[in-house]
């Protein structure tokens, strides 16, 4: 009869190949692990440079359109804010109620080329006689208008008819006849480490920093600022003239364990 030799492992063996199966997993899921974790820090790194470009593309944008001597800046120590008049369109006038000529609440412009439309309720600066706060956001002067607002807009051939709120006369004339059709003021607030953008509250003579009406949407998050620190502030004037105000953007973010800085110069011409 045959002798039958039994074979198999040992379990000193099974021990040992589970040991090293063990390892090698280990090593393949840290390798994962942190791959993932490169992927998700990179992603993340992305969408906030991603944002931080948007936000500072969007002012750059609205502020170089923005009113002549409409830019202003206020700071309360937890909040900064930046004001501005968005400008709609422009255009050229024809006749106006200016000094020297009866008061009236009618006046015609040149048809503007562009497709926006010059509409009611709009308001009208004349170039020249925007120099203060008080001409632009203020209360309106019957008898020495910087602005008027539009109730009633007409066609008539390649001119515009144009009805006022009130009969007005504007304190001079503007050198070049230029005028402005403007939308509501625009306000952007630094606070909490949030950016918001403020629109639909009105003209307030005081720049506002707290805001009861008009709608409000966040723009960026994870700014890290210090509001307390004057060095640290998001927006500053570095020059501001009769004939253009260059405006500071320094921004900063948080990501991860990272500080994005940008520090960008928006001009914003106060003459054609």
């Amino acid at each position: 009869m045959g002798r039958y030799k039994n074979s198999g492992f040992t379990l000193v063996e099974l021990i040992t190949v589970i040991l090293i199966l063990g390892i090698v997993a280990v090593g393949v899921s840290s390798f994962v692990t942190f791959g993932t974790r490169i992927f998700v820090d990179s992603s993340s790194t992305d969408q906030a440079v991603n944002q931080s470009r948007y936000v500072l593309q969007r002012m750059n944008r609205e502020l170089t359109n923005a009113l002549p001597n409409s830019v202003r800046i206020t700071h309360s120590g937890v909040t900064q804010c930046i004001e501005f008049v968005p400008v709609i369109t422009s255009s050229s006038y024809i006749s106006l109620p200016t000094a020297g000529t009866p008061s009236r609440n009618t006046g015609s412009i040149f048809k503007d080329q562009s497709s926006v439309a010059i509409n009611v309720n709009q308001r009208m600066y004349l170039l020249g006689l925007t120099t203060d706060e008080a001409d632009i956001y203020g209360p309106q002067d019957t008898n020495n208008a910087s602005f008027v607002s539009l109730t009633e807009v007409t066609s008539a051939g390649d001119a515009l008819a144009l009805r006022f709120n009130n009969s007005v006369i504007f304190a001079a004339n503007s050198a070049r006849k230029r005028i402005f059709l403007t939308e509501m003021p625009v306000s952007y607030c630094a606070a909490g480490g949030e950016l918001k953008r403020y629109d639909d509250y009105g003209f307030q003579i005081t720049q506002p920093i707290a805001f009861n009406s008009g709608s409000n949407s966040v723009v960026a998050r994870d700014i890290v600022n210090n509001l307390a620190d004057s060095a640290d502030l998001p927006f500053n004037f570095i020059l501001s003239d009769d004939n253009h105000d260059i405006v500071q953007l320094n921004l900063k973010f948080q990501v991860l364990d990272q500080t994005i800085e940008y520090h960008h110069q928006v001009q914003v011409v106060n003459v054609p």
